[in-house]
Parts: C-alpha cells; sequence; structure tokens
C-alpha cells in the first residue's frame, strides 16, 4: 500500500520547508548573508527536487491503479455477458471485482488529491499552503474518483468522507458538512468522518470566535 510512502514524502517534505522558513529568517538578521544565501537556494532546490520525486511516485501509484480498474472492469464485463446469454456466472466474483473496482478508485483520488496538494508551480512560487483556498477546479480529477467510487457502492460512507475532504480545501464548510452527514448516516458508515466532522465544526466555531473579536473594533474605527 502506497500511504506510508506518501506519508514519509509528506513528512520530509515538510521537514525541508521548515528548514526553508528557517533559513529565511536568518538570512534577513545576520551579517553573512551570502552563506545563508547559498544556503537558502540549496534547501529551495531539495524541496523542489523531492516535490518532482513524490509527484512522479503519485503518478506511478496512478498508472498501477487505472490498469487494475481496467483489468477488473473487463472481468466484470465478462460474467455480465454470461448473465446476458444465458451461461452460469460467478456472484461471488463480480461482488468482488466490483468491490476492487471500488477500492481503486478510491485510491485513485487520494493520489489525484496528493498530486494536486504537491503542485511543483506552487512549490518554485513559494506558495506555504498546500491545500486551502485553492479553486474547486484543482481537485476535479479526485472527485470525479471519488463521485466513480460512489455510484458502485452508494451505501458506503467512505466516497462521502472524501468528498468532504474536497468541501474543506475548497473552504465550502457546509457542503463539507452535508458530506460528512452523509458519510456518517450511510448503510455503511465511516466512522471516522464523527471526529471530521467536529473538527469542522470547531474550525467554523473559531471563526465565529475571531469574527465577534473583530466586528467591534471595526464598528469603532
Amino acid at each position: 500500500c502506497f500511504y506510508k510512502q506518501i506519508d514519509e514524502y509528506r513528512k520530509n517534505l515538510r521537514s525541508f520547508q521548515a528548514m526553508v522558513s528557517s533559513a529565511a529568517s536568518n538570512s534577513q538578521s545576520r551579517s553573512s548573508k551570502q552563506g545563508n544565501s547559498k544556503l537558502l537556494t540549496d534547501l529551495k532546490g531539495n524541496v523542489i527536487w523531492l516535490t518532482a520525486a513524490f509527484n512522479k511516485y503519485l503518478e506511478e501509484c496512478s498508472v498501477f491503479y487505472t490498469e487494475l480498474v481496467v483489468a477488473f472492469e473487463y472481468l466484470a464485463q465478462e460474467q455480465q455477458q454470461k448473465r446476458g446469454d444465458g451461461s452460469m456466472n460467478d456472484p461471488q466474483l463480480i461482488e468482488a471485482l466490483a468491490t476492487g473496482i471500488f477500492r481503486c478508485l478510491l485510491f485513485l483520488g487520494d493520489l489525484a488529491r496528493y498530486s494536486a496538494m504537491y503542485q511543483e508551480d506552487d512549490v518554485k512560487s513559494g506558495s506555504k499552503s498546500a491545500k486551502s483556498g485553492k479553486p474547486r477546479a484543482t481537485w476535479i480529477t479526485a472527485t470525479k474518483y471519488y463521485e466513480r467510487a460512489n455510484r458502485i457502492k452508494p451505501f458506503s460512507g467512505n466516497p462521502q468522507n472524501q468528498l468532504a475532504v474536497i468541501a474543506t480545501y475548497s473552504e465550502d464548510t457546509l457542503l463539507a458538512v452535508y458530506r460528512y452527514c452523509r458519510s456518517i448516516l450511510a448503510p455503511s458508515p465511516f466512522t471516522s468522518g464523527i471526529e471530521n466532522l467536529r473538527s469542522t465544526f470547531s474550525r467554523s466555531f473559531q471563526a465565529m470566535k475571531s469574527l465577534k473579536t473583530i466586528a467591534p473594533s471595526m464598528i469603532n474605527m
């Protein structure tokens, strides 16, 4: 499974990005700016290289799961044809293939989501945020995979949870709450959706508190 490797890439990227921020601060305060400038350039180069390697890994994983989906769909189609011409098909195999396609689509959605979070153009431009505030179009590929998974198993809450995560990236809190509720209330609920929903409400309450603090000062200006 690729999640462990993805966590390693993300951890290393965060580490390098923290070093870049620290070096950038030091370059403004120290007298030996030339040495600090070289260190900063080297660190930025490492971040760009690691991001490129990460994206290549994500692409390779995506190719693997895409080919797996094609193979599963071909076998499922064969079983459907057997049903159509009166031949004996295997209901258990059909269900297993549907589950396999469903899981692969979720994996592909996650891979597309991580790929969108760590775009090389963002790294080169010095963008600090990997997800928040990006336009909805950024997540369209991941969204399509999650929606396809949802059509295969609409009773599962997992795709709805992932679609809720996408909504939080686009800062659409109302849609995120709706998706999380669907993930929790599905016949086969995604149990972690409850904690995700709590976190969404918590962030909203904090934002409301900030507005209450800011609003009076703006009125008195």
